[in-house]
C-alpha cells in the first residue's frame, strides 16, 4: 500500500527504519509521492469490504468500509469493521477543477498515512 501511494523508496524506508514507525512520518512524505501514481489518494490492497457512494445536488460522498477477512462464517452480524475511509467531492462548476477531500478515517488507517 505504502509503495503505491508514496513510492518504493518511502516503503523501503518505513520497513528499514523503525524510527519511521514511531511517528517520523515527515521522512516518508519527503521520500514520496510516487510520480507514477500522482492521482492515487488511497490504497488498501489487503482489505475486504464494500463501498457506499451517495450522490446529491451538493456533490458526492464515498465511504469505503474494510472488514475482517471472511475466513469463517461471522453469522448474521457479519464480519467486524476494521476501518472506514471517507471521501467527499463537492459539486463544481464547468471550467473549475473538482476538489476531492479525504481520506478521513474511522479506525486505524491501513498503513502510515
Amino acid at each position: 500500500n505504502l509503495s503505491l501511494t508514496r513510492g518504493a523508496v518511502a516503503a523501503l524506508a518505513y520497513d528499514a527504519l523503525p524510527c519511521c514507525r514511531r511517528g517520523l512520518q515527515s521522512l516518508i512524505r519527503r521520500l514520496g509521492p510516487n510520480a507514477a501514481n500522482p492521482g492515487l489518494s488511497y490504497m488498501d490492497s489487503n482489505a475486504n469490504g464494500y463501498g457506499i457512494a451517495v450522490f446529491d445536488s451538493a456533490g458526492c460522498a464515498v465511504e469505503l468500509v474494510a472488514t475482517a477477512p471472511p475466513l469463517t462464517d461471522a453469522g448474521a452480524e457479519g464480519d467486524a469493521i476494521l476501518r472506514r475511509a471517507k471521501f467527499s467531492l463537492p459539486r463544481w462548476e464547468a471550467g473549475d477543477a473538482p476538489i476531492l477531500s479525504g481520506p478521513a478515517f474511522d479506525g486505524a488507517p491501513p498503513f502510515p498515512w
